[in-house]
């Protein structure tokens, strides 16, 4: 197998486009979800059991497979090809074996889960519906981390192409799952709009699946490469013994880094609806507000955070083989890289999502915009903070500080698990997206003071070009104001033409950004090319 020159931006950006697609296809979908469970309220079941799936999933991919990636890139860089293959084999069984005590466990506490989460003011039949819907949801804790090791493999050989296209498929199939069973179950046998959400919430699961059998049939060429390169190795594989306390060596930390780093999933799904009892908050308000945080919002959210699930797979092989070859100058690049391309994409985005939440959320959801924008606008915290916070965790991991790392999650964890009941009873749901960014900011400020102590990174270099973002945010956010007092007023519009005239903000902003960073270069010092030179080029090329 040849190994290609790739840059840490390029997987990053590679892995980011996977992700990015499948979120758009997220959003894309759960308009129509909401549709078929009929109420905000129904779907907040949805959101329950996501609560814990999206933990489970962070567990099962920023664990484990991390282990198997830094693991499969270390020895791809020794040509020890036996000793990846071996790696491959102890890592999905014990991904196999974590899937199915996540199962079991999961559904035996279904029922103490359902009583302890929802609100006092929930109905019996609610209750019930909590509990039909995590006992689905623990069939995708099975097959979920089997298909996060496989993934691992394809994350070390920096196979960034079908880690991404993993991601669609799955993505897809879950859709069409979800929606035309939904659909059937609604408008052809008349059932509950819970119906729809007992098909989404099993989706997971299905579409794990179907992403785990192409792998497994349809991409084995990669693994057969590697079986090939194998054979024709003289020397032996590592010690098996050797080998697996060496990948225990990272797996547990890695494992350790993903219970202990989301403790706002952990947080929100065990303490908000019966902390919200305590404002003397309706149910039908507390489930309304549950799903925008867990679900709506949420979907808007996650787009700046894909670039953290991007870049994170890819920063451990580069990471991880600079330390191989003691190059300390590509540590250095590789560090500033991800964090400079990780700010300038993510700033715009998490912009956007504070300057127009109304405009966004009316135009995604029609229904509730008024709050859903209020919240939506609370919740950029969780989008920049959600964002940055993984890659500087991701860096740690890959730079070996492990134990201190381990020690900033713990804190961090501890203040969350404390901090987010009483701000929920102080300020409302905003407590628990406060709390949030409170802990992440500790988080990212340790780690970066860590990584700076040990590699003097160039932090005024950096600030330079946060300096010139923010100055070209700031001249978009004029634009914004100006858009949003004239006739191109989204919420003046019916939902789909809203939909061209949000583009229209997008496009002004988006042109604004681009222009005047590239005028300090940002682009090129970044990326490596000029967004001004780039356009007069073309211009050419077509006269």
């Amino acid at each position: 197998m040849s190994k290609k020159s790739r840059s840490l931006i390029a997987g990053g950006l590679t892995s980011s486009a996977g992700i990015f697609i499948t979120k758009v296809l997220g959003i894309v979908y759960l308009p129509f979800l909401t549709a078929l469970s009929g109420s905000t309220s129904t779907l907040s079941f949805y959101t329950k059991a996501y609560g814990y799936y999206n933990y489970v999933l962070l567990i099962s991919s920023a664990g484990i497979p991390f282990a198997i990636a830094t693991l499969v890139a270390k020895y791809y860089g020794k040509e020890d090809y036996k000793t990846m293959l071996l790696v491959r084999k102890i890592g999905i069984s014990v991904m196999l074996v974590l899937g199915f005590v996540s199962m079991v466990l999961f559904m035996s506490l279904s029922g103490v889960l359902a009583q302890f989460t929802n609100s006092v003011q929930t109905s019996p039949e609610d209750i019930q519906k909590t509990i039909n819907v995590y006992i689905i949801i623990s069939m995708a804790l099975f097959a979920v981390p089997l298909l996060s090791g496989h993934r691992g493999f394809f994350q070390g050989i920096k196979d960034f192409k079908t880690y991404a296209f993993s991601q669609i498929l799955e993505q897809v199939a879950r859709i069409a799952f979800m929606l035309s069973l939904g659909a059937l179950a609604v408008y052809v046998f008349h059932k509950e709009g819970i119906w729809a959400v007992y098909f989404a919430v099993g989706s997971a699961a299905f579409s794990a699946v179907v992403a785990v059998l192409h792998l497994t049939f349809f991409r084995k060429g990669s693994v057969n490469e590697i079986r090939v390169l194998a054979s024709k190795q003289e020397s032996s594989a590592v010690d098996r013994k050797s080998l697996i306390n060496e990948f225990m060596y990272f797996a547990i930390p890695f494992l350790l880094y993903s219970v202990f780093g989301s403790s706002n999933i952990i947080a929100h799904n065990l303490f908000f609806e019966r902390a919200m009892d305590f404002r003397n908050v309706d149910v039908n308000t507390i489930q309304a507000l549950n799903s925008m945080i867990g679900a709506t919002t949420d979907k808007i959210t996650s787009i700046p955070q894909v670039l953290a699930l991007g870049f994170s797979p890819a920063i451990i092989p580069f990471i991880t083989e600079a330390i191989e070859r003691k190059d300390k100058k590509a540590l250095k690049k590789n560090i500033m890289d991800a964090i400079s391309a990780v700010l300038y994409i993510g700033l715009p985005i998490c912009f956007f999502i504070l300057v127009i939440p109304t405009e966004i959320y009316y135009v995604m959801y029609g229904k509730d915009f008024l709050l859903g924008g209020e919240v939506l606008r609370w919740a950029t915290l969780t989008a920049f903070f959600g964002t940055v916070s993984p890659i500087c965790n991701s860096l740690m991991m890959a730079l070996r500080f492990r134990r201190q790392n381990l020690f900033i999650l713990i804190v961090g964890f501890i203040i969350k698990m404390s901090i987010t009941i009483p701000f929920i009873i102080w300020f409302g749901y905003s407590g628990d997206i406060t709390s949030t960014a409170i802990v992440s900011a500790i988080i990212i400020t340790f780690d970066l003071y860590i990584i700076h102590k040990e590699y003097q990174l160039d932090f005024k270099q950096l600030g330079k070009k946060i300096g010139g973002m923010l100055l070209a945010l700031l001249v978009a956010y004029i634009a914004m104001i100006l858009l949003q007092n004239s006739s191109f007023n989204v919420l003046q519009y019916k939902r789909v033409s809203g939909i061209f005239v949000l583009g229209v903000y997008g496009v002004i902003g988006l042109g604004i950004y681009f222009l005047i960073t590239s005028f300090f270069k940002l682009p090129e010092e970044i990326f490596g090319f000029n967004l001004v030179k780039l356009f007069k080029k073309g211009r050419k090329k077509i006269q």
